[in-house]
């Protein structure tokens, strides 16, 4: 049968993978940060169906399992200072995920069609990777309006637009879009009514 555990923390390790049979090891918590070789994840860790935290802060990791989306207890998903370069699209079937955190030092050029699916989130980060306006995709689609965020943390990426779509998150409290590469703002800014903080 599958060994029941509650946490299991592999943080400042030298891994580079994990093995095929690791998600029938039936967990919650998982603390994978800082193993600076860890470039993936296989594609059977999809099966890991009982996480509700998970913690992948600074490894070399550049995409996800496709499959990614299964992992639908997931409530909290930390992956700071990596190399993630996407999301795989069934990321939005994440339906319990409240935390998201993208933030510091990954290469994330844009989110998926369906991102403002994840009607759970209320706390995301995406400061500080690159997202950027590409002839084939758009860096934030127009479902990221369906959020319920109040925080829109999107500094220090490659924007040259942000989409008018945003402006009819009316939660909004705090918008941090420093460090971009804005040409403009868009229409109906004024909208946002309860916006108190505005960076540029």
């Amino acid at each position: 049968g599958n060994i029941r555990i509650q946490s299991i923390e592999l943080h400042t390790n030298k891994l580079s993978t994990l093995p095929d049979s690791f998600y029938k090891i039936r967990q919650y918590i998982l603390n994978l940060d800082n193993n600076i070789v860890l470039t993936h994840l296989p594609e059977s860790f999809s099966g890991m169906t009982t996480l509700t935290k998970l913690d992948i802060n600074n490894t070399a990791i550049t995409h996800l399992p496709a499959g990614f989306g299964k992992l639908w207890n997931l409530v909290e998903l930390n992956i700071k200072d990596g190399e993630l370069t996407e999301l795989p699209t069934s990321f939005w079937q994440l339906a319990k995920l409240e935390k998201l955190d993208l933030s510091g030092g990954n290469k994330i050029t844009y989110l998926p069609e369906n991102f403002g699916n994840l009607q759970k989130l209320t706390d995301l980060n995406l400061h500080g990777n690159s997202l950027w306006e590409d002839l084939s995709k758009n860096p934030i689609p127009d479902s990221f309006a369906n959020l319920k965020i109040t925080e829109i943390l999107l500094g220090q990426n490659q924007l040259r637009t942000i989409p008018t779509s945003i402006t009819t998150m009316n939660k909004v409290t705090n918008m941090d879009l420093g460090n971009n590469n804005l040409e403009s703002l868009p229409e109906g800014l004024g909208n946002m009514t309860k916006l108190s903080q505005l960076n540029l």
